[in-house]
């Protein structure tokens, strides 16, 4: 599956939509399969909101949420912009969850 796109057509870093797009599924069965409701607090998909599960994801959607926040979210499949409102008041970490949970914060 494509690893770099979230939908298709693909859409741009900042400025794109969900609107008029298919979702592109791309996961690990080993990892995201498991995923389900509960699993992490979840963000409204706006490409469809009933989108819930691992198997409804793809590896750029939930990638692009990885801040240094300490709260994890998790969206299935969707466009989601770089400078979604989201981000606001958190570091992005350039797709790395990796550098999220290595954060020290014990000061």
């Amino acid at each position: 599956s494509t690893g770099y796109a979230m939908v298709w057509p693909n859409q741009p870093i900042v400025g794109g939509t969900n609107q008029d797009v298919e979702p592109i599924f791309g996961f690990n069965p080993f990892l995201e399969a498991g995923f389900g409701k509960g699993t992490f607090a979840k963000r409204e998909n706006q490409l469809n909101p009933n989108y819930d599960y691992g198997v409804q994801t793809n590896c750029m959607s939930c990638h692009s949420l990885a801040t240094s926040s300490s709260s994890v979210v998790y969206s299935a499949d969707e466009y989601i912009s770089m400078d979604d409102p989201y981000f606001v008041d958190k570091v992005q970490v350039d797709f790395a969850w990796s550098i999220q949970s290595a954060i020290i914060t014990d000061q």
